[in-house]
C-alpha cells in the first residue's frame, strides 16, 4: 500500500474514532447495567455530575466500605436515590457507577442537581 493511502485510511480510522468519543458511544463498550437484589437488570437512566471529588461507597453511610470514586465535574451514570446518613444536611444518597465502573453510594450533596442530585427514581 502507498505511503499516502496508508496516512488517509489512519486518518479515517482516527476520524471515526474521535466521532464515537465525542458522541459518547464506543464500539467495544456495552450499555452500563446493574443487578438489584431481585436479580433484574437495571439499566442507568441518569447521569449525575459531582461538584467536588468524592468516594463511592458500598453502603449509603461514610462507615460505608470505598469501593470507588468519582472526579468533580465528570457525569456518571445512576440509577436511583435512597435515604442514609446525613451529609451537609441531607439524608439521600445515590446509587452509581464511579471512574472505575464499580457500582456504590456516593451523597447527593455532593452532586449537582439538587437534593437528589437530579436522580428523580427511589430506590
Amino acid at each position: 500500500m502507498k505511503k499516502n493511502n496508508v496516512r488517509r485510511l489512519l486518518t479515517l480510522t482516527g476520524l471515526a474514532a474521535l466521532t464515537a468519543v465525542t458522541l459518547g458511544t464506543s464500539v467495544a463498550e456495552a450499555q452500563p447495567t446493574a443487578s438489584t437484589s431481585t436479580g433484574d437488570t437495571l439499566a442507568a437512566p441518569y447521569r449525575v455530575t459531582p461538584w467536588m471529588y468524592a468516594t463511592v461507597r458500598n453502603q449509603p453511610r461514610s462507615a460505608g466500605k470505598p469501593v470507588d470514586r468519582v472526579t468533580a465535574h465528570h457525569g456518571y451514570d445512576a440509577y436511583c436515590w435512597l435515604h442514609g446518613e446525613k451529609i451537609n444536611g441531607n439524608t439521600i444518597w445515590v446509587r452509581q457507577l464511579g471512574n472505575a465502573r464499580i457500582q456504590g453510594y456516593v451523597p447527593a450533596a455532593f452532586l449537582k442537581g439538587g437534593v437528589t442530585g437530579g436522580v428523580a427514581t427511589k430506590c
